[in-house]
């Protein structure tokens, strides 16, 4: 969520990088908003990303 969807993109990347001769892919991507309240009470939208990767049989 929020400032952690970098390091999401970037650890699938090192995984696909890595591991690519052993099989590993990114088989779906996720993007959406949740709307979260705040400590303050308000309202917040906050973007989320889902990434799947997935060991491929050869």
């Amino acid at each position: 969520r929020g400032k952690r969807i970098t390091q999401a993109v970037d650890v699938s990347q090192m995984i696909v990088k890595r591991m690519d001769s052993v099989g590993y892919k990114v088989t779906g991507v996720r993007i959406s908003s949740d709307s979260l309240l705040s400590q303050d009470g308000k309202t917040r939208n906050v973007s989320t990303i889902e990434v799947d990767v997935t060991k491929v049989d050869s």
